[in-house]
C-alpha cells in the first residue's frame, strides 16, 4: 500500500539558509531511492525557519529502507542546525 511521509524541520535562528541547503541536497538521495514516487521540499511563507518534506512512497518499507541507508554523519551534522527534533508521520489517502 502506498504511503505519504510528511516531515517537519525547524531551523535554529540564523540557520534557515544552511538547513534549506542541507534539505535541498537530501532530495536527490530520496528521489533516487527504490520505491520513491515523489519528494518535495516546502518552506513556510511567514516563518522562514520552518520546512516540510513531503514524500510519496510505494510503501512504508521502501521509505524505511531509504532512511536506514542515509549516511549517519550527514544526519548528525544537520542536527546542529535544528531548533527542535524533526517530526514526521505517515499518511494514507482517504
Amino acid at each position: 500500500m502506498s504511503a505519504t511521509r510528511i516531515n517537519r524541520f525547524v531551523a535554529k535562528a540564523g540557520q534557515a539558509d544552511a538547513l534549506k541547503l542541507f534539505l535541498t541536497e537530501l532530495i536527490p538521495y530520496i528521489t533516487a531511492s527504490p520505491g520513491c514516487e515523489s519528494c518535495e521540499l516546502l518552506q513556510q511563507e511567514s516563518q522562514k525557519t520552518e520546512f516540510f518534506i513531503v514524500e510519496k512512497w510505494h510503501d512504508k518499507a521502501a521509505h524505511q529502507a531509504s532512511v536506514a541507508g542515509f549516511p549517519k554523519d550527514k544526519i548528525q551534522s544537520a542536527m546542529a542546525l535544528l531548533a527542535e527534533a524533526p517530526q514526521g508521520n505517515y499518511y494514507q489517502r482517504c
